[in-house]
């Protein structure tokens, strides 16, 4: 993909697939990854995308 935020969320460690449309995005983590890291990280990029 060449979209900002789909890259900048693959950047996360252990985040595996990112799905995207108009009004939502879902990660998908690898098995052994931290919902803990994962979340506030990818939570960064979006208020960063769409504001706070």
């Amino acid at each position: 993909t060449d979209d900002p935020m789909a890259l900048a969320l693959f950047q996360i460690e252990g985040v595996t697939s990112v799905f995207m449309t108009a009004d939502f995005v879902t990660l998908t983590k690898a098995p052994d990854a931290d919902w803990g890291v994962i979340a506030p990280a990818a939570q960064a990029i979006l208020e960063e995308t769409f504001g706070a």
